[in-house]
């Protein structure tokens, strides 16, 4: 009986042996469940992180390509500085081509009043030489009249072609 006691006693010790390493067991069971719920929230948060970093990434790439292109149309344009002389150097050119502008209307109304007081001495020498002696006597003044007569009637045929035509007299007169 004393056997079969220590046998108790001994089967009842390793009970007690195995059930506090059972608990032990369990403890540290639950301890790496912790550690790995942990390692998966902190992995979690990492990948988190990590999305942002690589939409930050993303953005940035996307706007050094829009700086990229940026960059080469603005290279295919001139400076500033360069632009600024070029307007002036146009504006003085502008200016320039005024004043000719000015001088050349000028000049040609000029030549306007010219020829309106030619043609209007033309006039008046065709009247008096129809109206004098020089027209029954005179074969020299029957051929002044005649081409009086026929340098009116060019000048009023130019006139009225310059205005139907939009061209002034003295185009006219230069294309003939």
């Amino acid at each position: 009986m004393l056997s079969t006691l220590s046998q108790c006693e001994f089967s009842m010790g390793k009970t007690l042996l195995v059930y506090d390493m059972n608990l032990r067991e369990m403890e540290n069971y639950e301890k790496i469940y912790k550690d790995i719920e942990n390692s998966i929230a902190a992995a979690h948060e990492k990948i988190a992180e990590c999305k942002k970093q690589i939409l930050q990434a993303k953005r940035i790439r996307k706007n050094r390509q829009e700086y990229d292109a940026l960059a080469k149309v603005i290279q295919h344009h001139p400076d500033r500085h360069e632009t600024l002389k070029q307007l002036e150097a146009l504006g003085k050119e502008l200016q320039h081509l005024s004043h000719i502008k000015e001088n050349v209307e000028d000049k040609l109304e000029l030549r306007r009043k010219q020829f309106h007081v030619l043609l209007s001495t033309i006039h008046e020498l065709q009247q008096t030489l129809e109206s004098k002696w020089f027209l029954n006597e005179n074969i020299w003044g029957q051929i002044l009249l005649c081409l009086l007569r026929s340098s009116s009637i060019i000048a009023s045929e130019t006139i009225s072609m310059s205005k139907g035509s939009g061209m002034s007299f003295f185009q006219l007169a230069y294309t003939k």
